[in-house]
């Protein structure tokens, strides 16, 4: 474990999974607003969280006990440069601080531990999907890219031909050669493709999970697999 010299705020630490998980989902869902099953959330995410890059916020009540009030972590993952170099990438990611605490400086201890340990782990770049993009430019972020949304009437909306070679298409059932297709077609891409970001194991098997209680009564997932003229999923 790097050095991440907490002794500049006692209020920082590590997070304990075992007593602290239920909470800090908890306290995701108090700040970001919502509704979740904690059990169903502890039991998908635990296994894609790093336990060892994830800070929680605590506060001290008057009986002495320790009340957790805000988090923030880090996935390790991997960024394509120009000429398909990649470089190591810190990926931030569950930033929450209690309304009952912010305007405290919370955010900002949680990153400078953050940007500390991405620099003795060897990480020259951290990043996140901001969701108050303004709140980031205080601790020292900026815009790398912007997302647009749109809105098509289907009934006025065809495909272009975007495939020279049109190839078969193909419904993909079996879970596991879902994994494995995904997995090889990201694989393949990220080194072609100028700031993308790397989807390791753990968080590729949350991507690619359909648990009921997530679909908001929508079906099962489908997946639609593309092959080129030499069978190659593309």
């Amino acid at each position: 474990m790097p050095n991440l010299s907490l002794d500049r705020s006692s209020r920082i630490r590590l997070i304990d999974p075992d007593t602290d998980l239920d909470m800090v989902v908890t306290n995701d869902v108090r700040s970001f607003g919502g509704d979740v099953d904690v059990a169903l959330a502890r039991e998908t995410w635990a296994g894609p969280l790093e336990f060892d890059r994830f800070w929680v916020s605590t506060d001290q009540r008057t009986s002495g006990s320790e009340l957790l009030v805000g988090h923030a972590g880090i996935f390790s993952l991997d960024l394509t440069m120009p000429g398909g170099r990649q470089i190591p990438l810190a990926g931030v990611t569950w930033v929450a601080v209690q309304a009952t605490h912010r305007r405290q400086g919370r955010m900002r201890e949680l990153m400078d531990v953050m940007v500390d340990d991405a620099r003795d782990r060897g990480e020259t770049m951290l990043g996140l999907l901001a969701s108050e993009g303004s709140i980031y430019r205080q601790v020292g972020f900026g815009t790398a890219s912007f997302q647009q949304s749109y809105l098509l009437d289907v009934s006025r909306a065809t495909f272009g031909n975007l495939i020279e070679d049109a190839g078969s298409c193909r419904f993909i059932d079996a879970p596991a050669e879902r994994h494995t297709i995904v997995a090889d077609v990201l694989t393949r891409a990220l080194p072609a493709r100028v700031g993308d970001v790397s989807r390791p194991e753990r968080l590729l098997e949350r991507d690619l999970s359909d648990h009921p209680s997530e679909r908001e009564g929508d079906s099962p997932e489908w997946m639609l697999a593309h092959e080129d003229a030499s069978g190659v999923v593309d």
